[in-house]
């Protein structure tokens, strides 16, 4: 692959990193009323941003966009990235709230994962 389609790559993640980043601090940008009501955890607009994502994605595959390899290629790099940040880092560096906004993450994938190693394991599906 030539370098200018690796930096391309590298710039489109990195932007649409940054993209979800900028509109996750909009979100809390609340009012002290909103902050009353809602609190200042982050779990609102991050659970809205993996919505979006997956209507992104799927809609993108619906549309040929973008293919199954592609996906798969994302999804498991972005657990990698993670566990790698969580283990540089240490729950030190993480901090409290964000050690627990890892735990819940991951949690939720491996719910997903589970899910999906179940529709594998289907008759619908074909088996190892």
């Amino acid at each position: 692959m030539s370098g200018s389609k690796v930096e391309s790559l590298q710039d489109h993640v990195l932007a649409a990193l940054h993209a979800l980043d900028a509109q996750i601090a909009r979100a809390m940008q609340r009012t002290p009323k909103e902050r009353e009501e809602h609190g200042v955890e982050k779990w609102k607009p991050i659970q809205e941003r993996v919505e979006k994502i997956t209507e992104i994605v799927l809609q993108g595959f619906a549309d040929e966009r973008c293919k199954l390899d592609g996906i798969l290629v994302l999804s498991e790099a972005m657990v990698k990235s993670l566990r790698m940040l969580i283990e540089e880092l240490e729950k030190e560096g993480l901090g409290e709230v964000r050690s627990h906004y890892c735990e819940v993450i991951f949690s939720n994938i491996e719910r997903e994962v589970r899910t999906v190693n179940e529709l594998l394991k289907s008759d619908n599906y074909l088996q190892n």
